[in-house]
């Protein structure tokens, strides 16, 4: 018996990585502004990672670029982590 392979069509699976650690927790891979998980795009992003990653800020926090740039320019969220209200800095500057 012989076969023979027309085509191969792969899969792949991947994950954020900040700091060295990829994120294991399922509560780990979501963002806190828009509820979705970091390995989909942000509501404003067309396909994940494309035009927005993910930022750290200093208190360990970590959001979709897009979600934390509305976030700290709203007048709700007056330049603060959304999760514990300290003053935001990104982690690397």
């Amino acid at each position: 018996m012989k076969i023979k392979i027309k085509s191969v069509q792969g899969v792949c699976e991947w994950k954020w990585k900040l700091d060295g650690n990829l994120y294991s927790s399922e509560d780990d891979r979501i963002c806190g502004i828009c509820n979705f998980n970091f390995d989909l795009a942000c509501p404003n992003c067309e396909a994940p990672g494309v035009n927005c990653g993910l930022l750290e800020g200093k208190c360990g926090h970590v959001f979709h670029h897009h979600c934390i740039d509305k976030w700290l320019t709203s007048d709700v969220g007056k330049g603060k982590c959304p999760l514990d209200r300290i003053e935001w800095e990104n982690a690397t500057q």
